[in-house]
């Protein structure tokens, strides 16, 4: 009987044991629970989002997508895009188990690269040439891209002609990565025209440029001025400008005043620009022709982030010719401009001032007029900044000129034949 009673104890006194443990455990509490990222890039391994406990980091986390089985992280094998919804579990020493209630949204996003097609410049005639393209964004080393393209209304050889230029388009899909491209052009060029590509300018270009030839820079960079003196056809595409000095004190980006045409697209303008001591002007883009005759002047989709900050009027882009009788501006006989300027599609930061040459009806109130600069057909339009359009020599009441506000995207034509 007493052996009975002893047994009878012992197992009470094992029972209680076991109470005790149980009631000592502690409960997670939820606010100390931290979810790391659960937003991630497709990169061929398992993904999934790390759970800690603040104040404690030794604890076991497991996952389930069923709320039912739950395994480690590896044993999971979550790697493909898609959406997932994530229940974990957390297991520690001294705590009771936690089971999320909800589940938590996990995403593994494709990768984000974007392909910018090259411009392409194809002798007129010669053999066609197939686009090459920069691909950007982070990606695994020697991926490869399996790129079509398309080239828009693009003449057969033997049926084109000099001068024109066709949209480049692109197209691909790979698995696991979303793809967007950045067009091009595919222009058709003369023998003769020199094409320079990728190269960075640290000394002004004219030296290398010569009068009645045509030159075509794509994706260059110029850390001083360019300024030039030679009667040249002139196209800039993609190419980045930093301000320099003309040699005169003055700091532009462009001082141009004999080209006989000139592009400048999808080009962007740094730096600050400085008057010199005889002005109280300073240009980003200053075109003054004299003694030439230029065709067409296009400034097109180009992001001005120039600066100005100790003069009284910042200008971005000037356009005039003019005679010898003008003492603040170069002299020689007077220029012409036979089509048009163009200017659209530009984004302006700060200095969003253009000043045109004599152009009938820009000055809105009656003024003295004392021009020294030609008429000529200007078309603004489309811009993503609002725009201050002055004439330039222009009086008004006590010499100050009053410009003609553009609003974001308004069109306006100015100058020879405008229909005010």
């Amino acid at each position: 009987m007493k052996k009975i009673k002893v047994a009878i104890c012992a197992m009470c006194l094992l029972c209680a044991g076991i109470m005790l443990s149980a009631c000592g455990e502690k409960s997670f509490d939820v606010n100390n629970i931290i979810i790391g990222t659960t937003e991630f890039t497709y990169d061929g391994t398992n993904r999934i989002f790390e759970v800690s406990y603040e104040g404690n980091t030794d604890i076991d986390v497991t996952y389930s997508l069923d709320k039912e089985e739950f395994l480690s992280a590896d044993q999971l094998q979550i790697s493909e895009i898609g959406s997932y919804e994530i229940y974990y579990k957390m297991t520690a020493d001294g705590y009771t188990e936690f089971v999320s209630e909800d589940p938590i949204t996990m995403n593994i996003n494709p990768i984000e690269v974007v392909i910018y097609i090259q411009n392409v410049y194809q002798v007129v005639n010669d053999e066609l040439i197939v686009p090459d393209y920069i691909v950007t964004g982070e990606y695994p080393a020697n991926e490869e891209f399996d790129v079509e393209f398309s080239i828009a209304d693009l003449p057969s050889v033997g049926n084109q002609e000099t001068g024109n230029n066709y949209l480049i388009s692109g197209s691909a899909t790979k698995e696991n990565y979303n793809i967007s491209f950045v067009n091009a052009k595919y222009y058709l060029i003369d023998s003769s025209d020199t094409v320079i590509t990728g190269q960075v300018f640290d000394e002004n270009i004219d030296s290398i440029l010569e009068d009645d030839k045509t030159y075509i820079f794509d994706s260059c960079t110029f850390n001083t001025a360019v300024n030039s003196m030679k009667r040249a056809s002139l196209m800039f595409n993609n190419c980045t400008f930093n301000a320099g000095d003309i040699g005169s004190g003055e700091m532009k980006c462009l001082y141009l005043t004999s080209i006989t045409d000139l592009t400048i697209d999808a080009c962007t303008f740094n730096g600050e620009t400085k008057a010199n001591a005889n002005s109280t002007d300073a240009y980003t883009i200053d075109i003054n022709l004299y003694s030439t005759t230029c065709e067409n002047i296009l400034i097109k989709n180009n992001y001005f982030n120039t600066v100005s900050e100790d003069v009284n009027v910042p200008i971005a882009i000037k356009v005039r010719f003019g005679p010898t009788d003008n003492p603040t501006d170069i002299s020689g006989s007077l220029g012409n401009i036979s089509g048009e300027v163009r200017i659209e599609a530009n984004t302006f930061n700060g200095d969003n001032n253009i000043y045109l040459g004599a152009l009938p009806n820009v000055i809105e109130e009656e003024s003295s007029v004392n021009s020294s600069t030609g008429d000529f057909l200007c078309v603004i339009t489309s811009n993503y900044s609002y725009l201050s359009i002055y004439e330039l020599y222009t009086s008004v009441g006590d010499g100050n000129l009053l410009p003609i506000i553009l609003e974001v995207g308004e069109e306006r034509t100015f100058g020879l034949n405008a229909d005010m």
